[in-house]
Order: structure tokens, then C-alpha cells, then sequence
């Protein structure tokens, strides 16, 4: 274990390019700092509102797994690569909330700055916004 006082990185990610940027980013700072890393991909449960059938439900359930565990599989070869052992998980939630229930106080928390949805696009995204302000530990926002 390395002198810093970060003892793990949590990496949220979305899939978005801010997102990748900042997994690239985590996985530098794990092998320098010799710390480890966690990426989660929260699955969003207002997006559960929309639905009027159970087969519409069940499909959207299936797609939205798949495309968290795409976006994980991602971080994994990306950590690979460069010999990162990286732990993965899949949350369901409001995903500023589920981030900041995963953190402890030396945690690094490294995100993207804008996420997928139209609305984060609006100057710094509102995950981020909400992470770094109600986060009890050091956030690192990448473009």
C-alpha cells in the first residue's frame, strides 16, 4: 500500500466520452498510487416510471443490464491493459445517491463531467454536481 492518503477509487461510469476519459484517468492513478480501484454503472430507477407492461418492463431491464455490463467490460480490458485489477458493480438508483453510499471518507472519487442524459450536458452534469457536493471524501472531475 502506497504513503497517500487515498486508500480505494470509486469510478462511476455511464459509457459516455467524459466517462471513458475519466476511467482512463482512475486507472493511471491506481497502478501509481498502488491503490484499488471499483468502477459501478447505476442504473437510473426513474426511468422505471415509463413503462405500461410487464414485456416492456423485462426488455428494458435486460437491455439496461446488458449495456451496464458493456460499459464495465470496458473499464475491465482498459484495466487489463495496463496490469489494474479493477472490481466492478452494478447498482440500481438514483445515481448520485448510489455513488455517494459506496464512498468512504478516503475514497477517491474520479468521474466524467457530463454524463449521457441531455439534461447533464448543461455545463457540468448534475451526477457530478451533486457527488461533489454532498461527498465526504476528494473528487476528481474529468472531461
Amino acid at each position: 500500500m502506497s504513503q497517500n492518503s487515498f486508500k480505494r477509487i470509486i469510478l462511476p461510469v455511464d459509457g459516455s466520452i467524459s466517462s471513458m476519459n475519466a476511467a482512463k484517468k482512475s486507472i493511471f492513478l491506481s497502478k501509481k498510487l498502488d491503490i484499488p480501484l471499483l468502477s459501478i454503472y447505476v442504473v437510473e430507477k426513474r426511468r422505471l416510471l415509463k413503462f405500461t407492461s410487464s414485456t416492456e418492463y423485462n426488455r428494458w431491464k435486460r437491455e439496461t443490464e446488458e449495456e451496464a455490463q458493456k460499459n464495465l467490460n470496458r473499464i475491465e480490458k482498459l484495466a487489463s491493459e495496463r496490469n489494474v485489477d479493477v472490481k466492478t458493480m452494478v447498482l440500481h438508483g438514483a445515481p448520485s445517491e448510489e455513488i455517494i453510499k459506496q464512498v468512504n471518507k478516503n475514497d477517491l472519487i474520479v468521474m466524467g463531467s457530463k454524463g449521457h442524459s441531455s439534461l447533464d450536458r448543461i455545463l457540468l452534469g448534475s451526477v457530478s454536481e451533486t457527488v461533489i457536493h454532498h461527498a465526504d471524501s476528494t473528487v476528481m472531475i474529468v472531461k
